[in-house]
């Protein structure tokens, strides 16, 4: 568990992976810049084919932050906006470099290209939440979520509709550039300033049988933030999390969270120790 002022994540190791001796190939991490902040989470593909796909997701968080970072400079939601058209190429061009550095550390039995970059394959979502702006991106499966400060949890990006069943798409694929989703919202749009966001692997919403169940589930988060701060409700989701997954997808499961100020502020300190029942 990781945890830096209004944001925090964590990340299980699933049971399948647990017992066939494989690593966590999920990776999680946010950071902070001015008034700016960032999360992400990627999720490595696992299969041996992508046999070195735990550093791949480790790739693509290390540069989707890097990237966000970048644009954090640029703060105002114009100057985002004009940056968007190149931020699908920058993403996936910044995770290929730091590929080809790691397989010229240790070469590879795959050609050069693409059947190297498959070993790595790997998902990427992420948010940049600033002062009057908000930027999700997406490339693969797994969900990214959001809600207003007097609104619902719902998805900041939409459900790809060709995303069925175990297929995903990936920073590995030709034409990765063309499945990375971006969406910006900028004012009057109520999402601009979100008091809540979490971006998290499938192997959370891949373990409810129904979209409504996994849906509902967030929005508990979010409302727990009302009476628990973010550090301690994130040491209570984290048994929860790998409980859920090992009754459901037995994946990897690897959460990001954002809460704004009010939101983790408890008006109750003795309601600190809720558990977390779903």
């Amino acid at each position: 568990m990781t945890v830096d002022g209004p944001v925090g994540g964590i990340s299980v190791r699933g049971s399948s992976h647990a017992r066939s001796d494989m690593p966590n190939q999920d990776a999680v991490g946010h950071a902070r810049e001015g008034a700016w902040t960032f999360l992400a989470v990627a999720d490595g593909h696992g299969s041996s084919r992508h046999y070195r796909s735990d550093r791949g997701a480790t790739f693509a968080v290390e540069t989707v932050l890097t990237l966000l970072g970048d644009l954090a400079r640029r703060s105002t939601p114009g100057e985002i906006g004009r940056a968007l058209p190149t931020l699908a190429q920058d993403l996936v061009a910044g995770w290929r470099e730091r590929v080809e550095a790691d397989i010229r550390l240790s070469p590879l039995r795959e050609r050069p290209g693409f059947e190297s970059h498959v070993v790595y394959g790997a998902t990427c979502l992420a948010a940049a939440i600033g002062p009057d702006a908000a930027l999700f991106i997406q490339i693969g499966d797994g969900d990214v979520l959001a809600a207003p400060a007097d609104g619902e949890v719902d998805r900041a990006i939409p459900l790809d509709p060709h995303l069925i069943g175990p297929g995903t798409y990936s920073l590995c694929q030709p034409d990765a550039i063309d499945r990375v989703h971006l969406r910006l919202f900028a004012p009057p749009h109520p999402w601009s300033r979100p008091d809540f966001v979490m971006v998290s692997t499938d192997g959370l919403s891949k373990s409810y049988p129904e979209d409504a169940q996994f849906l509902a589930v967030v929005r508990h988060v979010r409302a727990s933030l009302r009476t628990t701060q973010l550090p301690a409700l994130l040491r209570q989701l984290e048994p929860w999390l790998a409980e859920v997954s090992g009754r459901g997808s037995r994946d990897d499961a690897t959460i990001a969270v954002f809460a704004a100020p009010d939101v983790g502020e408890s008006t109750n300190r003795e309601r600190n120790r809720v558990k977390m029942q779903f």
